[in-house]
C-alpha cells in the first residue's frame, strides 16, 4: 500500500515539475492543490525514517545529508517539516547540543536583503553570538558550525535541522 501511494505521490509531484516548468501556474496550483487533498488521506506527508529528538512540544532531527541551504529547505517541506527555527536561548543551546561538531544550515537567511534575517516560521530571536560579516553581500543563510553560527554561502554544502510541530 505504501508503495502505491509514494508512486501516486511521485505521479503528482511529476506534473506539479511540468506545468511549473512550461509556466501554466494555473494548472500549477491546481495539483498543488491535489496534491494537498491526497495527502490529508494518505497519512500525511511522504516522511523519511530519521530518528528525531523532542524537545519543547516540538521534534528536531540532524540529516547528514550535505546539501545546499535550498536544498535543504525544500527537502524539510517535503517532510512535512522546515528548517529548524530558533525561537529562545534554550532552544538555540539545544540545537548547538543538537548539531555538535558538524556544520548545518538552520531556516534563517537575509537573501531577500542583506542584513535583514528572516526565519522560515515567524521568529524574533537571533543567536547572540552569531558571527555575520556579510561576506561582501554573498552569504546569506545561517548556519551552525563547531566555532559557534555564521552566515553561509547558500551554495555552500552541509548538514541540515529539520523541525516538525507535533
Amino acid at each position: 500500500m505504501k508503495k502505491a501511494t509514494d508512486k501516486r505521490l511521485k505521479a503528482y509531484q511529476d506534473r506539479l515539475t511540468y506545468h511549473t516548468k512550461n509556466g501554466d501556474f494555473d494548472k500549477a496550483s491546481a495539483v498543488k492543490g491535489a496534491i494537498a487533498e491526497f495527502e490529508k488521506t494518505a497519512d500525511g506527508p511522504v516522511r523519511p525514517k530519521v530518528t528525531t529528538v523532542k524537545f519543547d512540544g516540538h521534534e528536531y532531527a540532524l540529516i547528514k545529508d550535505q546539501v545546499t541551504w535550498h536544498v535543504a529547505k525544500q527537502r524539510c517541506e517535503e517532510m512535512g517539516g522546515y528548517l529548524c527555527v530558533l525561537k529562545n536561548a534554550e532552544e538555540d543551546r539545544f540545537i548547538c547540543s543538537l548539531v555538535g561538531t558538524v556544520s548545518a544550515w538552520v531556516g534563517c537567511t537575509d537573501e531577500a536583503e542583506e542584513g535583514e534575517w528572516k526565519w522560515v516560521k515567524q521568529s524574533t530571536y537571533f543567536p547572540k553570538t552569531a558571527n555575520i560579516d556579510g561576506n561582501g553581500g554573498v552569504s546569506h543563510c545561517l548556519t551552525r558550525h563547531e566555532n559557534g553560527w555564521h552566515d553561509g554561502t547558500a551554495g555552500e554544502r552541509f548538514f541540515y535541522v529539520c523541525e516538525w510541530d507535533n
